[in-house]
């Protein structure tokens, strides 16, 4: 399942709803997805984090969130990955997988995973690259 906390209250009710009908363990979510006028938000938004209070409260613990390669018209920018810093340590209950590692923004990434012990890396696009230079 995913939400948007940009929906407001309808997000709640979805959360709930996710919870109550699938009993799901985790969510992802698209922080560059296009809202009305919004093109993308950030983990660290207090209505996101109003919607990670209910997460944790409903057992709801890996995080999924997309920090990876962009297509237009979606804005690299909203794949940032330092936001995922914060929002990791005020949710220490939390797992917080950033899929595809945050690429392009590896370093970034590698760092911010080293220091917080609930951030794992989604390997989906990330994988083939090993493999894509040869010793």
């Amino acid at each position: 399942g995913a939400f948007d906390p940009r929906d407001g209250e309808k997000a709640f009710e979805y959360i709930h709803f996710l919870k109550e009908t699938y009993n799901v363990k985790g969510v992802k979510m698209y922080t560059a997805e296009w809202n009305g006028a919004s093109k993308g938000w950030k983990l660290t938004d207090p209505d996101a984090y109003k919607c990670f209070e209910l997460c944790d409260k409903l057992g709801i613990s890996n995080i999924h969130v997309h920090k990876g390669p962009t297509i237009l018209p979606l804005s690299k920018d909203a794949f940032d990955v330092h936001d995922v810093d914060h929002a990791a340590t005020d949710f220490q209950g939390l797992n917080w997988i950033i899929e595809h590692c945050g690429l392009p923004r590896l370093d970034d990434f590698c760092w911010i995973a080293t220091q917080e012990t609930n951030v794992y890396g989604g390997l989906a696009v990330a994988l083939p690259f090993i493999h894509s230079r040869p010793r």
